[in-house]
């Protein structure tokens, strides 16, 4: 058979079923029946197959009948696993393999012609606000990790809190370029941090340092405007 065009074709009682060689048109709807009821694509090749009621699966091999290979599937609930057949959110991935996986890829600028930062946005109530997570690379092609958030009050506006750059520094308050391993920006007073003790309990700054004796094992500066005015030395004994 050439081309076969079909309007409300049934078949029953036939145990060889609808053979059709080159291409298949058929106006309106198409309905399968059955307990698991698939439709394949080329011997032993990719196909769609109802392994229980209002759920749906993807197979890339394995042959009719056959549950091996399952690759994705749609739950009655709405819910999509990726090798995963009993997703347990609105979206799980699973993997077998030991060790890391990369288990989402998100490209930005994939063709290579720009800076590309991807982004995920995270949204809740009507929309109105959001918070992103960011990362790419800069202009040298150094990677990046950026948190971001907006005040009610401040309307949509995003605002970068959190960076963390190519070599590990951390800023905290809009800081592209941390000088530390931890660098924090404030724009008013009193800003900073805080270690707070919820209970009857005692706080602690640490410095671990191993130095001999008379040693410094840590510095606390006070700087004007980058210059050191004052220091705080802690020696070991």
């Amino acid at each position: 058979i050439g081309i076969v065009t079909a309007r409300g074709l049934s078949i029953f009682g036939n145990t060889t079923g609808l053979s059709v060689t080159g291409v298949g048109t058929f106006a309106g709807n198409v309905q399968m029946t059955g307990t698991n009821p698939e439709f394949e694509m080329n011997s032993g090749g990719p196909r769609f197959r109802v392994p229980s009621a209002n759920t749906l699966s993807i197979f890339t091999s394995g042959g009719l009948g056959a549950t091996s290979n399952e690759r994705l599937r749609i739950t009655s609930a709405g819910r999509v696993g990726i090798n995963e057949a009993s997703p347990d959110s609105l979206l799980h991935v699973s993997t077998n393999t030991d060790g890391t996986t990369d288990l989402l890829t998100l490209h930005a600028d994939a063709d290579g012609t720009n800076n590309g930062v991807a982004s995920i946005k995270l949204m809740g109530n009507a929309g109105n606000h959001a918070a992103f997570i960011k990362g790419g690379h800069t202009t040298n092609g150094d990677t990046i990790l950026t948190f971001h958030t907006d005040a009610h009050a401040s309307g949509i506006n995003p605002e970068e809190r959190v960076r963390i750059t190519s070599d590990g520094k951390i800023g905290i308050g809009n800081v592209s370029s941390p000088d530390s391993n931890v660098e924090i920006r404030t724009d008013s007073n009193g800003e900073g941090v805080l270690i707070k003790s919820t209970g009857d309990t005692s706080n602690a700054l640490t410095f671990d340092a191993n130095r001999g004796a008379d040693g410094v094992i840590g510095v606390v500066y006070g700087r004007w405007n980058g210059t050191t005015v004052a220091q705080m030395s802690f020696i070991s004994g």
